[in-house]
């Protein structure tokens, strides 16, 4: 989420994936709005990415000067730019980055690093026991690294290291997602919000994980001792060229039948415009996401429960076949039909009954 100078009152109403005229949540003394929406996370190439936060317009020339280097920059290329654009009067900029160099043969060697256009190369860090140092910027850095020091996300043995990492990071942003959707914390806070995106190094290359649900529901104890779950929001990450496409689905009643919006976001890398033609082309080509994904985050809140502990987060892993998974759809036409895994129901109902006595 990007945010701007331009009175409210002269704004049209903005949605984003998590909040429904955003602007209504912002103060009017901050004197800034919602003004849209840039992916925050960009892959240069197979070898170099590069998160920012700060000023949209100096990310977009960075990244451009970055590409103007090499098509498929390394990163020596950024480093070139980024030394040359330190203390520039204007510069206002931090990115947090990887990058994978080859050493030898097939060999390669990743680099985690971070760059501030005032303090320089690998500031702001935050030191964990569990996942050592962290490098974190910008308004909204801080709601995410206090939750690195809480067991909040309930998940399966996954497979390997690299799915459990996965599913812990997206535990997290399903919790700052979900705390977003119900109360519209961290839009004026901190303006962030919208999506969250992730990237990491897999196969000798740096990519974007895409294929992700989130879902968000509530839970209730009943008198007659049954729990009950209503669905409000369900969102699907996804990737279409290198744009970022968010499907949401908003649950008005039955889930079967009843729809209250299905929305679809297209958010392009902070680097490119859009122009008429390519607007068009991307209204026309753009296909509708599956709501099943392989990885899927759960954030149900509990509102019987006091905070912090009024909110289950779990995250799953599905197979090659969706329909194994923990939550899967099944659309058509005439609606969009849900199931939900007992082990899913059990797992919230486990969450839930504590509070009740039960």
């Amino acid at each position: 989420m990007v945010s701007g100078l331009v009175p409210k009152q002269d704004t049209r109403p903005l949605n984003i994936p998590t909040y429904e005229n955003a602007n209504i949540r912002v103060s009017e003394t901050s004197n800034r709005i919602v003004s849209g929406l840039l992916q925050k996370v960009n892959c240069l190439g197979a070898q170099l990415v590069l998160a920012w936060s700060g000023s949209s317009i100096c990310a977009r020339s960075v990244f451009r000067d970055i590409l103007r280097q090499n098509s498929t920059p390394t990163f020596h290329d950024a480093v070139r730019v980024l030394n040359e654009r330190q203390n520039e009067n204007g510069m206002d900029l931090y990115l947090t980055g990887i990058s994978i160099e080859a050493v030898q043969g097939p060999a390669q060697q990743s680099t985690r690093f971070a760059w501030d256009s005032e303090a320089g190369w690998n500031t702001k860090h935050r030191y964990f026991s569990k996942y050592n140092n962290c490098l974190a910027g910008g308004t909204g850095s801080d709601a995410f690294l206090d939750l690195l020091s809480l067991p909040i996300v309930d998940q399966p043995a996954q497979k390997s290291p690299m799915e459990m990492a996965i599913c812990q990071s997206l535990g997290f942003l399903a919790k700052l997602t979900g705390d977003q959707i119900r109360t519209g914390v961290g839009i004026d806070e901190t303006f962030f919000g919208g999506a969250f995106e992730l990237a990491t190094m897999f196969r000798g290359q740096i990519q974007k994980v895409g294929d992700i649900s989130y879902h968000f529901w509530e839970a209730r104890s009943e008198p007659s001792g049954d729990i009950s779950m209503m669905p409000h929001v369900a969102l699907k990450v996804e990737y279409f060229e290198d744009y970022l496409i968010i499907r949401k689905v908003s649950f008005g009643g039955q889930v079967a039948d009843a729809l209250g919006a299905n929305e679809i976001y297209i958010i392009r890398p902070v680097h490119r415009t859009i122009d008429e033609a390519e607007r068009k082309r991307l209204i026309a080509s753009v296909p509708r996401p599956s709501m099943n994904a392989r990885f899927a985050a759960l954030y149900v809140h509990m509102p019987e429960k006091r905070a912090p502990h009024d909110c289950y987060v779990a995250v799953h892993k599905s197979g090659k076949e969706y329909w194994n998974g923990q939550i899967f759809f099944e659309e058509d036409g005439n609606g969009l039909d849900m199931r939900i895994h007992s082990d899913t129901l059990q797992r919230v109902q486990r969450a839930l009954l504590p509070a009740t006595g039960g």
